[in-house]
C-alpha cells in the first residue's frame, strides 16, 4: 500500500528530527526554528500527497 510507505517516511523523519533536537540541545533557536519549518513543509506535503491518493 503506497499510503503506509508514505506515512512510514512521515513517522521516520519525525523520530529522525526528534533524534537530532535531542542530540543537539545547544543548538539554540535560530538553529531549530529552520529544522522544524522543514519538518513541517515535508510532512504537510506527505499528508497532502495521502490525502489525495486515499481520496482517488
Amino acid at each position: 500500500m503506497p499510503a503506509r510507505r508514505w506515512m512510514l517516511a512521515a513517522s521516520l523523519f519525525a523520530a529522525l528530527c526528534g533524534v537530532l533536537l535531542l542530540l543537539a540541545p545547544g543548538a539554540g533557536i535560530v538553529g531549530i526554528v529552520p529544522v522544524i519549518a522543514w519538518y513541517a513543509v515535508v510532512v504537510g506535503v506527505v499528508l497532502i500527497v495521502g490525502a489525495v491518493r486515499i481520496r482517488s
